[in-house]
């Protein structure tokens, strides 16, 4: 997915932001922020890109079977 800036707030992700979960406005996984297009200084557009999660959560499930997005009863 390329996640596009739609005003003049700044870049979605910075530098060091690859790996980390990107949610929705309910807190769902939506997909894995990837990388972006360039320099956050610049005055061309930030282009964010993610990996989205329906096509993670199987190759997740295949290496590593018991994984779940939900925390254990303690």
């Amino acid at each position: 997915w390329a996640i596009i800036p739609y005003d003049d707030s700044g870049p979605f992700a910075k530098q060091g932001d690859s790996g980390a979960i990107i949610v929705d406005g309910l807190g769902r996984f939506g997909g894995l922020l990837t990388g972006a297009s360039g320099p956050a200084e610049s005055p061309l557009p930030n282009i964010t890109y993610a990996t989205p999660f329906w096509w993670l959560w199987p190759l997740i499930k295949e290496r590593f079977p018991g994984a779940t997005l939900c925390p254990a009863a303690i």
